[in-house]
Order: C-alpha cells, then sequence, then structure tokens
C-alpha cells in the first residue's frame, strides 16, 4: 500500500507537475517491466529475473509502497538464488499488489491533475 504520507512528504515541494510526470513514468513502465519479469520466469532465466526485479523493486520504493518493494525484493534473491520454490506464487502476489498500487497511483494523480 502506497504511504501516500511519506509519498507528499518527499514530492509535495515538487508541484503538481513533476508529482504527474513521476506517476506516468511508473505507470507507463509497468506493463513491459511486468511482462518481462514473467518472461525470465517462464525461461527460468534468473540472471535477467534478479536484474529486473531489482529495477523494479527500486522503481517502487521510490513510491513509498513497502509492500510491493518487499516482494519485489524476494522476486529479486529467487532470481539471484536460481530458486524456483515457490516463484510463480510470489509472482502472482507481487502482480497483485502491484495492481493494487496501480490504481492508488491513478488516484492520486486525479488529486494533482
Amino acid at each position: 500500500m502506497l504511504d501516500i504520507n511519506q509519498f507528499e512528504s518527499t514530492y509535495g515541494d515538487f508541484g503538481a507537475e513533476m508529482i504527474c510526470e513521476i506517476i506516468d513514468i511508473y505507470l507507463a513502465e509497468y506493463d513491459q517491466r511486468f511482462d518481462l519479469m514473467a518472461k525470465n520466469i517462464k525461461e527460468l532465466d534468473f540472471q535477467s529475473l534478479g536484474a529486473n526485479a531489482h529495477s523494479f523493486k527500486g522503481a517502487t520504493a521510490v513510491l513509498y509502497d513497502a509492500e510491493v518493494a518487499e516482494l519485489a525484493r524476494q522476486l529479486e534473491y529467487k532470481g539471484k538464488e536460481a530458486n524456483a520454490d515457490g516463484l510463480d506464487e510470489l509472482f502472482m502476489k507481487l502482480r497483485h499488489e502491484a495492481d493494487n498500487l496501480i490504481v492508488q497511483l491513478k488516484d492520486l494523480k486525479k488529486k494533482y491533475s
């Protein structure tokens, strides 16, 4: 869940236009990031999975959603450890929670638009 207070504390002084741009960048990259991670899982390309999950973790952490960032961290380590145990379930949980973040970001963007 997005920590809106922390987000606004960090980015509030940037102005509405910049906040919308930050959200837009995340939204624009979202599907591609998940498509890449799904491909990595399907192909058991653990090295790429670790790298792509790491990148997603960082992009999410700066938006202050600790739960999604933590799930991405877990996925990153599954990749780094080449550990397929529970990989599909973890990915599905990450996707579900990240989809909730998308809804929150779209609502937040309306506030600043």
